[in-house]
């Protein structure tokens, strides 16, 4: 659950991120209304929403996996989080024939239903794979993945400044800004110089972009270590630091197709879509000299996102499923204890124990007396030998 709270904050950021920066871009007759965008966009609402994702991954020129996936999800921000979640889909993978002498003479692609479910409601987070139920108490993680939330939106709060011509020059060179009946739609430009970017993003806001990289690298490392128990080793550390620098640089390259609408009533955000592209060569790059695309062999991942956004600001009645274990049903038959129980079991222990020292001090006492009383002279001698001797 911890792994999945740094992925979920790390989404989170990288959204804000993208939409405190893209919504400040355009040509100067738009300042209003991108000054609208960042005043709406400066707290994330309750809403709503769907999507699509689809994916391809092939290697020398074959197919090796492919699926494609809805998504529904809806969400409340107050008085404290809840949420349902639905992904729904099928993968098809290659499965190799092999002759006698273990030689692949065909491949085949088999496709398997996936569905995964997730609600999240007063801390508990009951999730469905299609066949197993597992609920969990999120403790801790909710309250990390909060102060994420909430320290990225003080950032980006504060860092909300006027939109001045040198802003405008910056955006006017990386994105392009359109609108349709409903939206304003912000689109990255392609084939863009991301170092560039990075460069030219650090001279405006005045950020050090290289010491917020390098904190991620950092707490990825820390993360590692935490999860493996071990420590990163410096040949491993250099390498790791190498590849996630190399990462923030290629991140919006490999980005297709990237754009963000804003709908004009409410300026809030009512959709993002974009298209991956890796090959050999992008993960190869993410290593320096160490490794070419020729060691990795030729392989590619494509994949398409799309997302769309609505009901803003609603309250959504979030209830249990139905056929979902209760937290103490799942505990129990996990032989996990909940918190109250815990406590209570503790408390129990706790008692019982000072009944059982209490009890040991009296039979302790109680067999002295009678040792006392039963004892030859030589032994009475030795005690008060021993006594004096003490003391």
């Amino acid at each position: 659950m911890k792994k999945f709270s740094k992925w979920l904050s790390a989404i989170v950021l990288a959204f804000l991120f993208l939409s405190s920066t893209l919504s400040v871009g355009a040509q100067a007759d738009w300042k209003t209304v991108l000054q609208n965008i960042n005043e709406a966009s400066q707290t994330i609402p309750s809403m709503s929403g769907t999507g699509d994702l689809t994916f391809n991954v092939s290697a020398e020129g074959e197919e090796q996996a492919s699926g494609q996936f809805g998504l529904d999800f809806k969400y409340n921000v107050d008085p404290r989080f809840s949420g349902e979640f639905l992904l729904d889909g099928n993968i098809a993978y290659a499965v190799p024939e092999y002759d006698d002498e273990w030689n692949v003479v065909a491949t085949n692609m088999e496709e398997e239903a996936l569905q995964f479910s997730a609600t999240i409601l007063d801390g508990i987070v009951y999730a469905f794979d299609g066949a197993t139920w597992t609920v969990e108490e999120l403790g801790e993680t909710e309250y990390e993945v909060s102060e994420e939330i909430n320290t990225a939106l003080e950032e980006a709060n504060a860092n909300q400044a006027e939109v001045t011509d040198d802003m405008v020059a910056l955006y006017e060179k990386y994105f392009d800004l359109s609108e349709t009946d409903t939206d304003y739609v912000i689109s990255l430009k392609p084939d863009i110089d991301t170092n560039q970017l990075w460069t030219d993003l650090e001279e405006i806001s005045g950020e050090d972009l290289e010491a917020i990289k390098q904190t991620a690298i950092d707490e990825s490392l820390a993360s590692m270590e935490e999860s493996t128990g071990e420590p990163v080793s410096e040949e491993d550390r250099a390498m790791y630091e190498e590849m996630y620098d190399q990462s923030f640089d290629m991140a919006l390259g490999l980005l297709q197709n990237l754009t963000i609408s804003y709908n004009k009533e409410n300026y809030l955000i009512s959709g993002i879509s974009f298209d991956l592209d890796i090959n050999s060569e992008d993960i190869a790059g993410l290593y320096g000299e160490e490794v070419s695309a020729e060691d990795l062999g030729q392989f590619q991942i494509t994949a398409a996102l799309n997302l769309t956004f609505a009901e803003h600001g609603q309250s959504f009645d979030i209830q249990v499923p139905a056929d979902a274990p209760t937290f103490t049903e799942s505990t129990e038959e996990t032989g996990e204890e909940t918190s109250s129980e815990s406590e209570t079991t503790s408390e129990t222990s706790s008692d019982l124990t000072s009944e059982s020292e209490v009890e040991s001090d009296t039979t302790s006492e109680s067999s002295s007396e009678e040792s006392e009383d039963s004892s030859p002279a030589g032994a009475d001698l030795f005690n008060s030998s021993s006594s004096d001797s003490e003391e």
